[in-house]
């Protein structure tokens, strides 16, 4: 099982009551750089709908050190396979790859049968700039905001078409170089966006179900959906 000999080993009880176990668990997948999974981690109290019960790094110099939460190097290449036998698709675990994380790892094989439960970041205000570098492009067509957007993973689903879940905002400052407002749309906004996104799933707050007729998922609020059969019951 993963973390079985990791640096930092999951410590268990020896018992499980059920608010544990109706928990959210969640895995979360990063690259280079760790932002947002601190925002998840400090989050994830022990009132929050969900609990962290792994972090992968693609990146052999990364180790995220969250007391109580393993973390492990995969190899990119083998990445998908190896977190499907670990999390079957039955299991119901919900995987957040940051923006620091290359999705084109998480092969069609693997994303088909977890509909719902791959959740991504964007560092812009999707659908705008849904390109490689946002954070350029945003300078580029010189607006005077950007963000990021946490949004759900659907196969064959181009990403400005992809549901999202969270939005934050960052200004764009004048002049402001490619590098600093990367920074700032990292720190200021991915830890935020990431954690409200997570929490909304985990907690009902917003579901997702399939598209009549196509391949693509469509979020709902469910303060939305009680009003609307309020209104016509």
């Amino acid at each position: 099982q993963l973390g079985a000999s990791l640096p930092f080993p999951r410590v268990l009880s020896s018992m499980h009551d059920d608010a544990h176990n109706s928990k959210q668990q969640v895995v979360v997948l990063v690259g280079a750089s760790c932002e947002g999974l601190y925002g998840l981690a400090q989050a994830a109290g022990p009132s929050a709908s969900y609990e962290l019960a792994g972090v992968i790094t693609t990146d052999r110099t990364l180790r995220p050190s969250i007391r109580g939460v393993p973390c492990e190097f995969l190899e990119a290449e083998t990445l998908a396979a190896t977190l499907g036998e670990r999390y079957p698709a039955g299991a119901g675990t919900l995987f957040v790859a940051l923006a620091s994380f290359d999705r084109r790892k998480l092969t069609q094989d693997f994303l088909a049968p977890r509909g719902g439960k791959v959740v991504a970041v964007h560092h812009s205000l999707l659908p705008a700039f849904p390109v490689e570098d946002p954070v350029s492009e945003a300078l580029r067509k010189r607006v005077f905001v950007t963000g990021v957007t946490a949004f759900v993973v659907v196969p064959n689903v181009a990403l400005q078409d992809s549901p999202i879940l969270a939005q934050e905002v960052c200004q764009v400052a004048p002049g402001e170089s490619r590098d600093a407002l990367y920074d700032r749309i990292r720190k200021e906004c991915e830890n935020a966006c990431v954690a409200a996104a997570v929490h909304s799933l985990s907690s009902g707050k917003l579901t997702l179900v399939a598209e009549r007729g196509g391949p693509n998922m469509i979020v709902e609020h469910r303060a939305r959906s009680a009003s609307i059969l309020s209104r016509n019951s």
